[in-house]
């Protein structure tokens, strides 16, 4: 049903990237650019990344709490690509239940019935594609930080206007910036 609508998506998928503070994306100072398609947002959606993010489990270890960091925000998109997100994340949700409950059942049962097995096998089956169309789909990033602790993110996936949008955005506030300097003797 929804495939028509997302396979050009997919395979136009948006190829910019683009480094943002935490608190841009903190604090929404991102211009309102979609970040998948580079049309005007309408909206915005809520992400997290972290420099690890094959390694969750990697703040319960000793010593890997203080290396793990995460950067949550908000990344501007239109309706139709908010819509698309929401209802991949639910389907996964839906198919990690699945897959939990066919698990639970097969291996607590004494016989299990041909429905625990589908339910766990399509629920596996599931997230696998998941794990693949997951990088494709969604913007992914990566956090960093320098020594004084300011973290930043670097942006994959995002469209080329998304990435004009921001640099114009830097390159006004920058402006400005010299501006004030320029007409303030005190700034020196």
């Amino acid at each position: 049903m929804l495939w028509p609508i997302v396979q050009p998506m997919i395979q136009k998928a948006a190829t910019g990237e683009v480094s943002l503070w935490a608190v841009e994306l903190a604090n929404g100072l991102l211009p309102p650019v979609c970040a998948k398609s580079g049309r005007p947002a309408e909206s915005t959606i809520r992400v997290q990344y972290q420099n690890n993010p094959h390694a969750a489990w990697a703040g319960l270890l000793p010593g890997g709490i203080s290396s793990r960091y995460v950067v949550k925000g908000r990344l501007p998109m239109t309706i139709m690509w908010i819509a698309i997100f929401t209802t991949s994340r639910m389907v996964i949700l839906a198919a990690a239940i699945a897959f939990g409950y066919g698990l639970f059942a097969v291996a607590v049962s004494r016989q299990a019935t041909p429905i625990q097995w589908v339910l766990m096998v399509g629920g596996l089956i599931a997230l696998q594609l998941w794990a693949v169309l997951h990088r494709r789909l969604e913007p992914a990033g990566k956090v960093h930080r320098d020594a004084a602790g300011n973290a930043w993110v670097v942006l994959r996936g995002v469209h080329p206007n998304f990435v004009a949008a921001v640099e114009e955005v830097r390159a006004g506030m920058a402006a400005k910036a010299q501006q004030a300097a320029a007409s303030d003797p005190q700034i020196t």
